[in-house]
């Protein structure tokens, strides 16, 4: 039965498939088909899950996630069912009332948070941020999403449900692998809830669950995914430890010095309860300072949250420093937050912060005031920046308002110019020493935050890990918006392409100066126009498979839809390809200078080539 259970799960979930081996979760869209005529509009829910589409879809039918998907689903005053069909990727009821697919895959915990928010936001179903008021109530007005997401630098509070949770599923989650933070998060309950189930079923943990369940296979799978958990986690949660390592604890969280722990609990001398914390924890005296009195201290549910995903003590410095960062904090008040011995000793501060990121993250011989100078960079600055950098900010709003968040600590803020330029330093300078502008830099900026996440956010991801330059990173986004058409599937007019490049919001406020720029921008990056471009990236591609596919003359071309729609005459559509092959109708030129055969001869010379 135990075999049964495991294959099931291989094969029914996104952890274990063998075309989706690197896929951690997916970000999905439920849109509501309006199949009733009841709204004025489709409309949308955006959520993540690592679990099986079509499970996550049965879930939101019959126990929807927030008030209004549910009010949503209650019209049509029946039970919906799900249609069966072999596609994983998307799914939908029997009548068309909801589809749900899947619309980005994930590698990583991270990547799927900031992914939900960002698509919450790209299809504007945050109820919070998109709504009307009719009869004193709360109405959607693009989707139902009742949060715009969890933010990266914070968790989502779960509340304690005192409902009775199925067994089935329950079990169900644990024989997929999933970590007790991920069970939390697809059950709705809270942290002790699920540990009260796990001892109503006569487990004392997960580990001893997955192993009498015999799916410890899938759980180390899902290791190479996610962090590994240690002893650390069952220490600071009070699963799997003794009586007397509960008591050592609680005098460590009651500020207890290890000479009198040695005295109350029978301890030979200090060095003998450092030994013994060591021996049940695998941490030091002051690691277990940090864990079980100080970091509950500055945020209880974050600091819950980093243990249960199974992160080593190491990480776990490290994510809480972000976050006192990302708070805004001096080095002094981090100082005091961790209790070090004297928070005005830069140099205890300086190596402890080293040891932390590790001397990778800084360059050698760095001084105190620097590092903590790049930290604020990457950990304060540039979520900051880049979160305005979304919102359409241009460079003097963005001056402004970083003036604003820095005027009640220092009021001799610098330019902005300067804290982009530190922190995307090598970008800068790749474009500063072709261009000379800072301009320039800034509208790749945008470019990266506001064009090109819109069409391909998955590629410029790629694209940015392999750190490529910002002119490769240009060039392959814009190729792929090129070759995807614009919304009717044509190639885009020259207005189109000045509207998306220019950051213009209405093609009507395209003027002189933006067509001029956007121009200039093609130029610098292919050395061509807006109609060789479109040439080059949407036609001769769809040219070349139609060529495949048997094409042999421009009249079976000019019979082509697509073709049809843009072309009114055979002759002009021939002309268009004697553009795109210019090299091959060159070389027909110099054979049949003179001949009526030379369409017909291209043609034949373009069959050969690429059929």
């Amino acid at each position: 039965m135990v075999k049964n259970i495991e294959n099931n799960y291989k094969r029914d979930t996104f952890i274990g498939s063998a075309r989706e081996d690197d896929v951690y979760g997916v970000i999905y869209k439920l849109t509501d088909t309006n199949k009733d005529g009841f709204l004025q509009k489709k409309m949308v829910y955006i959520g993540r899950t690592i679990q099986h589409l079509h499970k996550r879809f049965r879930q939101h039918l019959t126990d929807p996630s927030n008030k209004f998907l549910k009010q949503a689903i209650n019209r049509y005053n029946k039970k919906l069912k799900i249609t069966s069909t072999s596609n994983n990727h998307k799914k939908t009821t029997s009548g068309g009332e909801f589809v749900i697919e899947v619309i980005k895959y994930c590698k990583n915990y991270d990547d799927l948070v900031r992914s939900e928010r960002l698509n919450i936001a790209k299809y504007k179903s945050c109820v919070l941020d998109y709504y009307t008021i009719i009869n004193g109530k709360n109405i959607p007005i693009y989707g139902y999403n009742a949060n715009r997401g969890e933010h990266i630098f914070s968790f989502y509070p779960y509340k304690s449900n005192t409902d009775q949770i199925d067994d089935e599923i329950f079990i169900d989650l644990i024989c997929q692998g999933f970590f007790g933070t991920e069970i939390i998060e697809e059950l709705g309950i809270g942290e002790k809830m699920l540990y009260l189930k796990l001892k109503a079923l006569k487990y004392r943990g997960l580990m001893q669950a997955r192993e009498e369940l015999g799916v410890m296979d899938i759980f180390k799978n899902r290791l190479k995914l996610h962090p590994s958990r240690n002893r650390q986690a069952n220490g600071v949660l009070d699963l799997q430890i003794s009586e007397k390592a509960k008591m050592v604890k609680n005098a460590i969280e009651s500020k207890m010095e290890t000479t009198d722990i040695a005295q109350k609990y029978g301890f030979v001398n200090r060095k003998d309860v450092h030994k013994f914390i060591k021996d049940t924890w695998n941490i030091t005296y002051r690691q277990a300072e940090r864990l079980f009195r100080i970091y509950p201290k500055i945020d209880k549910n974050i600091f819950l949250k980093l243990v249960s995903d199974g992160l080593t003590i190491r990480d776990i410095d490290k994510e809480i420093l972000k976050y006192l960062i990302y708070s805004g904090l001096s080095s002094k008040e981090v100082s005091i937050y961790l209790e070090k011995a004297n928070p005005n000793d830069k140099h205890q501060m300086s190596d402890w912060v080293e040891f932390v990121f590790g001397e990778e993250f800084f360059s050698q011989r760095t001084e105190y005031q620097k590092k903590w100078l790049i930290l604020m960079d990457v950990f304060f600055w540039k979520p900051r920046i880049e979160e305005l950098i979304e919102k359409c900010f241009d460079s003097m709003q963005i001056e402004k308002e970083i003036y604003n968040i820095t005027w009640q600590k220092s009021p001799k803020a610098k330019n902005i110019h300067s804290k982009i330029k530190r922190i995307w330093n090598d970008e800068y300078n790749s474009i500063i020493s072709i261009q000379k502008k800072y301009k320039y830099f800034f509208d790749y900026l945008r470019r990266i935050y506001m064009v090109y996440p819109r069409y391909n956010a998955q590629l410029l991801d790629k694209l940015r890990e392999k750190k490529e330059t910002p002119l490769k990173i240009d060039r392959e986004m814009t190729k792929f918006i090129i070759f995807k058409g614009n919304k009717s599937k044509l190639p885009y007019s020259s207005k189109e392409l000045v509207n998306i490049f220019s950051f213009s919001s209405k093609i009507s406020s395209v003027n002189t100066q933006s067509s001029k720029y956007v121009r200039l921008f093609f130029h610098d990056i292919f050395g061509m126009n807006m109609f060789d471009i479109n040439r080059q990236f949407y036609w001769k591609p769809r040219i070349i498979k139609f060529f495949k596919s048997g094409f042999a003359n421009c009249g079976d071309f000019f019979n082509h839809p697509l073709f049809k729609r843009c072309y009114k005459r055979e002759d002009n559509l021939h002309k268009h390809f004697t553009k795109i092959f210019k090299k091959e109708f060159e070389e027909i030129i110099k054979i049949y200078p003179n001949s009526r055969q030379k369409k017909k001869k291209f043609f034949e010379l373009l069959v050969q080539k690429y059929s």
